[in-house]
C-alpha cells in the first residue's frame, strides 16, 4: 500500500496519495503524506502529518505545524503572537521579522517583559541589529522597567475592575515576568469573576499552567478552548506542545541570561 501511495505521489496525484496515507502509521508514511499536502495545498491534512510525527518525536517537523497554524485564515493578532511564542519556544523564529512582529505585538499588548525577552533573543540572534530594532530594544526595555514598578497599581486597577478581564490580562503580563505560580492564581480569579472572551481566559490559563510545570493541567486548558475554530487551532498546537514535553523557559528568561 505504501508502495502504491508513493507511486500516486511521483505521478502527481497527490490527493489519491493523501487518501491511501491518511489511514497509515509509521514515519515514512506520514512523512510522506506531509510532502503531499503540501504540494497539493490541504493545509489541514499537512498539520495532522506533522502531529503525528512531532508526537512520535520527530521535533523538526515543527515549522510545518506552525505554517499550518499561520496559514489559518482570520488569526487575531492575539493568536497571531501565541504563534509566534510556539516559534520562539520551538526554536523556529525565521528571521528579524519574526522577532520584531513577536515584540511589536507583544507592546501592544501591554505585555513590555515578554516583549524585552523577545527582542534581546533577536539581539543575540545577531538579527536586530538595524536602527529600528534599536529603538524597538530600547522600546521594550524601558516600558519593562516601568510595568515593574507599577505592578502593585495594576494588580489593584484589575481586582477592583467590575468583570475579570483584567485580571486576565494581568496574569500574562505576570507569565513574561517569570511569577508563573501568582499568574495562574490571577488568571483563576479573573474566570470566577467573569470574562467577556472565556477562550482567552483559557488560553492565558494554559500557559500559566505551562510556565509552571503543570503540563497535564495545561492540556486541559488547552483543550478547553470551543467553538472559535481559529481559537480552537492555535489551542490544539499549544497542547501538542505541552503534550510532547514543552516548557515556557525560553519566554520568561531575563533579558540576554543565558539558560
Amino acid at each position: 500500500q505504501l508502495i502504491v501511495a508513493q507511486a500516486y505521489y511521483l505521478m502527481g496525484n497527490y490527493q489519491q496519495a493523501i487518501r491511501m496515507l491518511s489511514g497509515m502509521s509509521g514515519d515514512t508514511a506520514q512523512g510522506l503524506l506531509m510532502s503531499a499536502a503540501a504540494k497539493s495545498g490541504d493545509s489541514a491534512a499537512e498539520m495532522r502529518a506533522a502531529e503525528r510525527l512531532i508526537s512520535n518525536g520527530q521535533s523538526k517537523y515543527w515549522p510545518y505545524m506552525l505554517a499550518g497554524a499561520d496559514s489559518t485564515r482570520g488569526l487575531t493578532d492575539h493568536e497571531t503572537l501565541d504563534v509566534t511564542r510556539l516559534r520562539v519556544l520551538t526554536g523556529n523564529m525565521r528571521g528579524a521579522e519574526d522577532y520584531q512582529l513577536a515584540a511589536e505585538l507583544a507592546l501592544q499588548f501591554g505585555l513590555p517583559t515578554e516583549a524585552s525577552n523577545i527582542a534581546q533573543k533577536g539581539v543575540d540572534a545577531k538579527l536586530l541589529t538595524d536602527a529600528r530594532s534599536q529603538r524597538l530594544v530600547g522600546l521594550a526595555q524601558a516600558n519593562a522597567a516601568k510595568d515593574a514598578a507599577n505592578l502593585p497599581n495594576l494588580t489593584k486597577q484589575a481586582n477592583a475592575a467590575k468583570n475579570g478581564d483584567l485580571l486576565v490580562k494581568l496574569g500574562e503580563n505576570l507569565i513574561g515576568m517569570g511569577k508563573a505560580q501568582d499568574a495562574i492564581t490571577t488568571i483563576q480569579a479573573g474566570i470566577k469573576k467573569g470574562v467577556s472572551d472565556a477562550n482567552n481566559a483559557q488560553m492565558r490559563l494554559g500557559q500559566a499552567y505551562l510556565a509552571a510545570g503543570q503540563k497535564d493541567a495545561a492540556v486541559r486548558a488547552f483543550n478547553a478552548v470551543k467553538g472559535d475554530p481559529k481559537a480552537e487551532t492555535v489551542a490544539h498546537v499549544w497542547s501538542l506542545y505541552a503534550r510532547t514535553g514543552g516548557s515556557m523557559q525560553a519566554m520568561t528568561a531575563a533579558p540576554g541570561k543565558k539558560k
